[in-house]
């Protein structure tokens, strides 16, 4: 079912937007000093439609960039982390067609064995890239696993030779285990803390040097969860690392 309008309408107000993921901007002045732009914290229930919840986001992103740099974001290249699929092929696309070149980043293989679901493969980031290139966009694509902070900086640095600039980075890469707290072993509580948080931090630190030798400001967007600010039952791992994530942002 889906959230009433009028619902949205009043989440919309004093700057709060929705989004399936809580999102956080961190805008990056062209002096090199990280600070808060603003802060969307999404309010919003899981039953209002992913595609939407991401047009509203990015809509809303692509303003902040235009209110920071004074320019359309028509020549930025966008760097999103976890990109084959899902929610990641969404920002590719909702942002390529805004005017972006797009850097595509994902494992496209094994997830940790605590994790029940398929991994992307590269057939898929391959798909979104081409989805990039439809709207007439650049696209570079890269598997790598956002745990692996050498591997995320190389990746970064060769994209943003081939497509000379990069002014927004997406962190989106995440799993969840979901499980009793005491079923949830050692292993499986550092495998999504590594990727939701680590892989989170490695994200921003391969991409925001290059947003900060711009000169030209930026912004770093970090997505959490609704368990980033409350609590998920059977989601022990997932909510304390979406919990950290809200706080990376706000650091």
């Amino acid at each position: 079912m889906r959230v009433p309008q009028e619902v949205l309408k009043q989440r919309v107000q004093a700057d709060i937007y929705p989004n399936a993921a809580v999102g956080f901007v961190k805008m990056v002045q062209d002096n090199g000093v990280g600070a808060f732009y603003k802060g969307y914290v999404a309010t919003v229930s899981r039953d209002v439609p992913w595609n939407a919840l991401s047009f509203m986001f990015f809509a809303q992103a692509k303003s902040i960039f235009k209110k920071v740099t004074g320019d359309a974001p028509t020549t930025i290249a966008v760097r999103d982390a976890c990109a084959a699929r899902g929610q990641g092929r969404a920002h590719a696309q909702r942002l390529s067609a805004d005017g972006a070149d797009v850097i595509l980043i994902d494992v496209a293989g094994p997830l940790p064995d605590c994790v029940p679901y398929d991994s992307a493969t590269p057939d898929e980031l391959e798909e979104t890239a081409e989805l990039v290139r439809a709207n007439g966009r650049r696209a570079v694509a890269a598997v790598v696993d956002t745990r692996d902070h050498q591997g995320m900086c190389d990746a970064v640095d060769d994209a943003v030779d081939q497509l000379g600039r990069l002014d927004v980075i997406v962190a989106n890469a995440g799993i969840c285990v979901p499980a009793p707290w005491d079923q949830v072993t050692h292993r499986d509580f550092q495998d999504v803390v590594d990727v939701n948080l680590v892989g989170t931090w490695n994200t921003v630190m391969s991409g925001a040097k290059h947003i900060v030798a711009g000169g030209r400001g930026g912004s770093i967007i970090l997505i959490g969860s609704a368990a980033g600010i409350t609590m998920e039952p059977f989601m022990i791992a997932y909510t304390a690392s979406k919990h950290a994530v809200v706080g990376l942002a706000r650091a």
